[in-house]
């Protein structure tokens, strides 16, 4: 956002989560919730993450292990509320992001599943490719070299 609302109010926010999505498109959905994972105000695609408490933690999160779309999500709590802000991420703009000439990326949860990629996929797929699978276990142990 350009500003950093002064209150957690979320009709005062209303404007402020329009400005941050129309600037932002790589979030497909922002949006408040409440101390039980209920939508109060929300800009942008309706939200695709289901309701329900969150963790309450600032972080990047993924929903979803099995489904069509990857629902993947950062969330950030409001100080001094009880409210979290929660952004969507675009999957279609997750793999732009991947995209490099002559290359082929892969975006993977910790379970060795495609959340997002450069060439055709199936949202969830497993990683069979055994030179791929043996590189995603050292990314996971934070062993590959730069």
């Amino acid at each position: 956002m350009t500003r950093r609302p002064s209150s957690t109010d979320p009709a005062e926010l209303r404007s402020a989560l329009k400005e941050f999505s129309s600037r932002h498109p790589r979030y497909r959905s922002v949006y408040l919730v409440d101390v039980n994972g209920s939508v109060e105000v929300e800009s942008g695609r309706a939200p695709l993450r289901q309701a329900g408490k969150t963790s309450g933690e600032a972080g990047l999160h993924q929903q979803n292990t099995a489904g069509r779309v990857p629902v993947v999500y950062a969330s950030a709590p409001l100080p001094g509320s009880r409210r979290v802000l929660i952004g969507e991420l675009d999957v279609v703009k997750l793999s732009a992001v991947l995209r490099k000439p002559g290359g082929v990326g892969r975006l993977v949860d910790g379970g060795r599943r495609t959340v997002a990629a450069t060439v055709g996929f199936r949202a969830h797929e497993s990683i069979e490719e055994e030179p791929v699978r043996r590189n995603v276990s050292k990314a996971l142990r934070s062993e590959l070299e730069p």
